[in-house]
């Protein structure tokens, strides 16, 4: 990650942690949710139900990337280097950012739903060793041939092959992510409809884990 920019990580160090105190965010114990799956799998869908139901605070980390880029500071021009060479945005920058949004935003949260969040093993270790503990994964993911039948159906045509590749390749990352948090991840498959999905989704939550919700997603 972050190898041939010309700039060295171990040079890079957030001072988030001097700057922000997460101390009296750590003191709520707020709930943290992670939901992760490949690309089309319904997760920002699912995200969005979920963010009406609970009244946490939703977070898609596409949408922090965006906001970063849009400053245009340091930190953009790495992360524009990065997608322009169809690499992923460092960890480290990923985290420093996430950081950031829970200290401005704790104060008057309920709970925080992290959508397209981890993309590996390693980006949720750190998360974990930076900010606090996660309390629930909800690992969204569907059959391949419904994958791509729904990609057709929003897109037209599309490359079938590099989809079945992506989908390959994200699906083992999300695999070793299950196998180390299995004891705290809800596999949610999506290949019903969204009310349906999220409807079994709230009941598993609130029977197994005691969160309670409110059934808002199919309101106006």
């Amino acid at each position: 990650m972050g190898r041939g920019f010309g700039f060295c990580w171990c040079c890079y160090k957030p001072k988030v942690k001097d700057r922000f105190d997460l101390q009296p965010f750590l003191m709520r114990r707020l709930p943290i949710f992670w939901i992760m799956g490949p690309p089309g799998c319904g997760k920002s869908t699912l995200a969005c139900m979920l963010e009406k139901s609970s009244k946490y605070n939703l977070v898609k980390i596409s949408d922090l990337i965006n906001e970063e880029i849009t400053k245009g500071k340091f930190r953009a021009k790495i992360i524009e280097d990065c997608l322009k060479k169809g690499k992923f945005v460092p960890d480290e920058i990923i985290v420093t950012l996430i950081k950031e949004y829970i200290f401005l935003n704790y104060a008057n949260a309920k709970g925080f739903i992290f959508s397209g969040f981890p993309i590996h093993l390693r980006q949720a270790k750190l998360f974990e060793l930076e900010i606090c503990k996660v309390n629930i994964i909800i690992y969204c993911t569907l059959v391949l041939d419904s994958l791509l039948g729904r990609m057709i159906t929003k897109y037209g045509e599309i490359n079938t092959e590099q989809v079945r590749l992506q989908f390959v390749e994200k699906h083992k990352s999300s695999q070793s992510i299950y196998k180390y948090y299995e004891h705290k991840t809800l596999k949610v498959m999506t290949n019903y409809p969204p009310e349906e999905t999220v409807t079994k989704l709230i009941s598993d939550l609130e029977d197994y884990w005691g969160y309670k919700f409110e059934r808002l997603y199919n309101k106006n």
